[in-house]
């Protein structure tokens, strides 16, 4: 057992929450380490140093080292270096040079050396980017502390609430409730905090006690600073969910008349399409369609290339029926079609298989899509440090291929929702921060069980009543042109469902698989969790609750503290509410069956 499960699992406890704010730092100076990467020492604080309140006891480092009230006496400030950015995109963090080296847009912090290593976008010199960023953390507590050297001031008025939770009956992504954080500010310490750089900039809250060290508090929620206000008593910080950053809007290139100096000009501004996996009756557009006079061939381009060359052009059609190109090139996804073929206003559209992943095979996995995705549009690299990845490999071993293609603008959070829907699994965002995905699975075993005597008060029970299904269709392989769907519909268990509720519900799913075998699959594994109504128990427990994660299978005991009642059930833990100042943990979990 770790030092922090071994504190949770004590009946009598003395915990301390930490809230962190990683305020940036401007530093425009670096020195060359190796090629392509750049590095920084921060100086330690030593004792007898007074601070200002900018840097307190808090904000560390060789940035403007000037007098004040605050004396850290015989203790060195160890820093605390937990985030980087450059030219407004937050860095990965990574644990090691070797990973630094192959992690675009990274950074490694040497806390032993204190010295911050950059791998700047594309091995370009730091010279290159504007507001460089050192990301030095700055620690409040429950109540003040020294760990590893670093003082946490007592100053958090209450602890947060923090909230997660998924669709029980199906999938997408996790939900977050914002919360906002109260500071002190009786004494005026944070009336001038709001100048400093903190919105945008990474936050947190671990948990733990005085007998950890600080490697053994657990991070219970990993986000950012996106509102903060101050009046003459607190200092409060809303801090949103880590996710929220994935709101980017995609495609982010666009047809011009100096690129397509020919095209006609209704497209212009259009945004030029993404693709991954197999794509039906894609519409293209013709880049030489104003070219003057009658040219000898037109020219048609089916999707961006920035990042990859697609895998193949299928097949060609104009106004619906097949042609032959008189020229395909894959690394610009273009195709060309003789006069004979194509008059100027004529119907194009295309199947093709999208993005290649260089190595000569398609992107269409639907977690490597995912993947892709978020490595090309939100600066997310696929390593142990940004994903879970042994949950993440086992997922991707389990899901579908699928056909994306994004035509019209639409954000990369609302597009990974749309593969998660497709393949029966939810994107998550663990609480230290790290993405990971999983899949619905009654059969896992459980990993924690809550007995009756663990628990605060009588479990409560709710009957989704409206969310049972007779029968579920599920639309697949998309005709991009008409948008139109092939249809897979599952009413095998619909005589049983209505004779056992006397109600027909069916329900469509939108979805961007592309077989009738993988329909087939999906249909059957909604109809697993939704031809009884859902039973959802909620219990509250001990913080020994906070190493469980969403979609964890646990047994709970649904028993009143009097008598009995629903007995051991195995459950999907499908909602999590932390409540810090009460050190309690409300669970939610679906009913899976009798344990």
């Amino acid at each position: 057992m770790s030092a922090y499960t071994d504190f949770v699992e004590q009946v009598t406890i003395e915990p301390i929450v930490l809230f962190e704010i990683d305020i940036g730092e401007a530093q425009d100076f670096w020195i060359a380490y190796e090629a392509g990467i750049w590095m920084f020492k921060i100086t330690n604080v030593t004792e007898g140093v007074s601070y200002d309140f900018q840097n307190g006891a808090f904000c560390y480092g060789s940035f403007e080292n000037a007098g004040g009230p605050e004396d850290l006496g015989t203790n060195e400030v160890i820093k605390i270096v937990n985030s980087f950015e450059a030219a407004g995109e937050q860095y990965t963090s990574v644990s090691s040079l070797a990973t630094l080296r192959s992690t675009n847009k990274s950074f490694y912090y040497d806390a032993a050396t204190t010295i911050i290593y950059v791998h700047f976008d594309a091995f370009d010199p730091p010279d290159v980017f504007t507001n460089k960023k050192i990301g030095v953390t700055t620690g409040f507590s429950t109540r003040a502390i020294y760990l590893d050297d670093n003082y946490y001031e007592e100053r958090l008025k209450s602890a947060p609430r923090i909230s997660f939770s998924k669709d029980p009956l199906f999938w997408g992504i996790l939900r977050f409730s914002e919360n906002t954080i109260d500071l002190l500010n009786g004494d005026g310490y944070f009336d001038d905090f709001v100048q400093l750089d903190i919105y945008g900039q990474p936050a947190r809250v671990k948990f733990g006690s005085p007998d950890l060290d600080y490697a053994d508090f657990r991070t219970l929620f990993t986000g950012y600073v996106e509102k903060f206000s101050v009046d003459a008593e607190r200092f409060s910080v809303s801090v949103a969910d880590d996710r929220k950053k994935l709101s980017r809007k995609l495609p982010v290139n666009y047809w011009d008349d100096t690129t397509y100096s020919d095209i006609k000009p209704s497209n212009v501004g259009k945004p030029i399409p993404l693709a991954w996996g197999d794509i039906r009756n894609a519409p293209v557009v013709c880049t030489n369609e104003d070219e003057a006079g009658t040219p000898a061939s037109y020219s048609f381009k089916i999707c961006d290339t920035t990042n990859h060359a697609i895998d193949a052009i299928t097949t060609v059609y104009v106004n619906g029926v097949e042609v032959t190109p008189d020229s395909t090139t894959l690394a610009t996804a273009t195709f060309v079609l003789l006069t004979a073929d194509y008059d100027p206003g004529d119907k194009v559209t295309v199947d093709f298989t999208g993005y290649e992943d260089g190595g000569g095979d398609p992107i269409e996995n639907a977690l490597d899509v995912i993947v892709d995705i978020l490595d090309d549009y939100a600066g997310v690299t696929y390593s142990a440090d940004t994903f879970d990845t042994t949950e993440w490999a086992a997922a991707q071993a389990l899901v579908y291929d699928v056909g994306l293609f994004v035509s019209k603008q639409k954000s990369i959070v609302n597009l990974i929702e749309d593969i998660c829907t497709s393949v029966a699994g939810s994107f998550l965002v663990q609480n230290d921060g790290k993405y990971t995905f999983k899949i619905t699975d009654d059969d896992a075993a459980a990993v924690m069980t809550i007995l009756q005597d663990e628990q605060f008060g009588d479990p409560s029970v709710d009957f989704k009543t409206d969310e049972f299904l007779t029968s579920a269709i599920i639309e697949y392989n998309e005709d991009q042109e008409e948008d139109e769907y092939e249809q897979y519909p599952d009413t095998s268990r619909e005589s049983d469902v209505f004779d056992r509720y006397q109600r027909y519900r069916e329900r469509s799913f939108d979805t961007v698989l592309v077989t009738s075998a993988a329909a087939a699959l999906l249909a059957s594994g909604i109809l697993d969790v939704s031809e009884e109504i859902p039973i959802l128990f909620k219990i509250v427990t001990t913080m020994k609750a906070t190493t469980l994660e969403i979609s964890d299978n646990i047994v709970m005991q649904i028993d009143r503290v009097t008598r009995e009642w629903f007995g051991n059930q195995k459950c999907e833990l499908v909602g999590i509410d932390y409540d810090l100042n009460a050190m309690r943990v409300e669970l939610t979990g679906r009913r899976i069956e009798a344990a």
